[in-house]
């Protein structure tokens, strides 16, 4: 099985949304948009494992522009505006 290229972020780099981040690529989760996202949100994020220290893979973009993510063998779907504060 192939590995996807695994994108590791420093502190002296700045932030990607996982708009950014292209498909066929993972990255390590560092922050969650506490400020943009409401708790509730924020909560349902955790609990889905998207939290920061997470690696995800990118498998695809949505027709909205979103994301389909896949965290150890779980995929999920993320629309647009989450995707831009994760």
């Amino acid at each position: 099985m192939l590995k996807s290229p695994t994108l590791l972020l420093t502190p002296a780099q700045p932030l990607l949304s996982l708009l950014s981040i292209p498909v066929g690529h993972s990255c390590v989760l560092q922050h969650v948009g506490e400020e943009f996202l409401s708790r509730p949100m924020r909560q349902r994020m955790a609990e889905l494992g998207l939290r920061a220290g997470t690696h995800i893979a990118i498998c695809q973009k949505t027709a909205g522009g979103g994301r389909v993510l896949r965290i150890g063998n779980t995929r999920y779907a993320v629309d647009k505006d989450t995707s831009k504060q994760l």
